[in-house]
């Protein structure tokens, strides 16, 4: 809604049950979802040579790493990476997903990183 209470993009109020304004907020929908996907495909082939990929060994001392940020720009961030560091924390990440029911295949993927 605008300053004036007039809805900004369909002018008017709608109503979804209401066959003609349904097809019209679909085709909106539709609008923005393919914009979306364009813009995010063109900027993925923008950026993608800048992207640096890692394999699966550098992505577990990457992550903790970035696990260990202090997004408190007046602390400074403290690094230290081993596979003890690690292990704690897919440790951890397994007992948060287990109490939050969890699917039990993602914690058994977990799992058999640390075995």
């Amino acid at each position: 809604m605008d300053e004036e209470d007039v809805q900004k993009v369909f002018k008017a109020e709608i109503d979804l049950m209401y066959p003609p304004d349904f097809d019209l907020f679909n085709e909106y929908i539709w609008k923005v979802v393919t914009e979306a996907l364009d813009w995010l495909t063109l900027s993925l082939s923008l950026l993608s040579p800048a992207i640096k990929y890692y394999d699966q060994e550098d992505l577990k001392e990457v992550s903790i790493i970035a696990g260990q940020t202090e997004f408190n720009l007046k602390k400074q961030s403290k690094y230290h990476y081993n596979d003890d560091v690690f292990k704690k924390a897919v440790q951890d990440a397994v007992l948060k997903l287990k109490e939050t029911g969890a699917k039990q295949e993602i914690i058994d993927l977990l799992e058999n990183m640390i075995l």
